[in-house]
């Protein structure tokens, strides 16, 4: 399975294309290999822990950025493959819908902004959702450990991403609490003692740290730049009215599937129906 997994990334590669893009990941590559670089930029936070930024900076030592990056768009590209696939045969235990959700994600769909669910570069969402979609389907395999050893390394590349997970995670034991037997309690419990171990130290930065000071008038250019540069992330006003329209069929398609989720009993998914709300 996984040979015709890895084959069908390359596939993958052919049909929906490569770009080479650094967009502002060299500069942070940079920066942690020499720390008196951009000391006035106010975008190098010291809290800014990643270990994406960190990992291609050392790499960088070894093979150079070209190689590199399409090095890790190979391995991403692969983890979301492989995340599809997992997470959709254990939901379906079915191994045939499986690959049929891995040649629907092949292709690039519009998001509700302007931004897409995958990108033709390399990019550190993408290594965080693989990782994070593997991590689900183990929990709904009950593999409790590993799911949250997973999810504790998807945080290392997107904490913001792998966060999201996390409460999930926690509303799921909560609201199932009394449910859940003693010895898959103890099997959670344990997992979050793992993830917390992985968090303890990005976590630790952000709350210690010095935010950087502005004046109003700095604040309202940074607000300008922001609206410019990252309105995908915090200005829905501003979102692509065509990437919504598009989005809609997906989100009518869900909701049949929620439909069916929760009314048919005999579907194979409705042992997951809380599971798959609550995401």
């Amino acid at each position: 399975e996984l040979f015709i997994l890895f084959l069908i990334t390359l596939v993958t590669l052919l049909l929906r294309g490569y770009k080479y893009r650094i967009t502002f990941m060299l500069p942070y590559s940079y920066q942690y290999l020499d720390p008196t670089l951009f000391t006035r930029d106010i975008a190098f936070f010291p809290y800014d822990l990643n270990f994406f930024f960190l990992m291609n900076a050392y790499l960088s030592k070894i093979v150079s950025y070209e190689t590199l990056f399409f090095g890790g768009y190979l391995i991403s590209s692969f983890l979301l493959i492989l995340g599809v696939y997992f997470l959709a045969k254990t939901i379906f235990d079915n191994q045939k819908i499986a690959m049929i959700a891995v040649l629907l994600v092949i292709f690039v769909k519009p998001a509700v902004s302007a931004m897409t669910t995958v990108w033709t570069y390399y990019y550190y969402k993408d290594v965080a959702m693989g990782l994070i979609l593997i991590s689900v389907a183990f929990f709904l395999r009950k593999r409790y450990m590993v799911s949250f050893s997973v999810l504790g390394v998807a945080s290392l590349f997107h904490i913001l991403f792998s966060l999201y997970f996390v409460a999930f995670y926690g509303i799921y034991f909560v609201w199932n609490y009394f449910r859940l037997g003693n010895e898959q309690r103890k099997k959670i419990l344990w997992g979050f003692v793992v993830l917390g171990l992985f968090l303890v130290g990005p976590i630790y930065l952000i709350l210690s740290s010095e935010q950087p000071q502005s004046s109003p008038e700095e604040f309202e250019q940074w607000l300008g730049i922001l609206k410019t540069r990252s309105f995908d992330h915090f200005f829905p006003s501003t979102w692509i009215t065509n990437s919504v329209i598009l989005f809609f069929p997906l989100l009518v398609l869900f909701g049949v599937f929620l439909y069916y989720l929760w009314t048919k009993k005999d579907f194979v998914a409705h042992q997951f129906r809380q599971e798959i709300t609550l995401v």
